[in-house]
């Protein structure tokens, strides 16, 4: 099992004063390199996930309020982007359904306050989730 309260440590240590010009840069200037890209951010509804699609797939997902960016392992290394995320803690993950992440709850919501966990733990159980689930349970406020 992977820590994703540690990785989310990381990201914060990397860039504590992340701010929406910061992530809309990272945006704009993926956006530029890879015109296939398709992107899925609703800001009017609140969305704490910036998600980037390559046919149809998510190949990432970027954090509005965490400097931090979970990208698809084959993507990642087909393309370099080092300095394109140089702003942002880079995780590479191989599959996000794959249920190999744990948090630490109590830490988690000490370092991101802002984003909160909607469901209870028998919806989706910290010690075992996936990115995705992480994704459904802090997309809004």
């Amino acid at each position: 099992m992977k820590s994703l309260t540690d990785e989310i440590m990381k990201a914060i240590k990397k860039n504590a004063d992340w701010t929406s010009n910061e992530l809309t840069t990272v945006v704009e200037a993926w956006k530029k390199t890879d015109h296939s890209l398709k992107i899925d951010w609703d800001t009017g509804a609140g969305e704490n996930w910036v998600s980037f699609f390559l046919n149809y797939e998510r190949i990432g997902m970027l954090g509005v309020s965490v400097p931090i960016l979970f990208l698809d392992s084959s993507y990642a290394g087909a393309n370099d982007k080092c300095q394109l995320f140089k702003a942002v803690h880079v995780v590479h993950v191989d599959d996000f359904d794959a249920k190999e992440w744990f948090m630490d709850m109590e830490q988690f919501n000490k370092l991101v306050p802002e984003l909160s966990w909607r469901a209870n733990i028998d919806a989706v159980n910290p010690n075992s989730m996936s990115i995705n689930d992480f994704w459904f349970e802090t997309i809004t406020i």
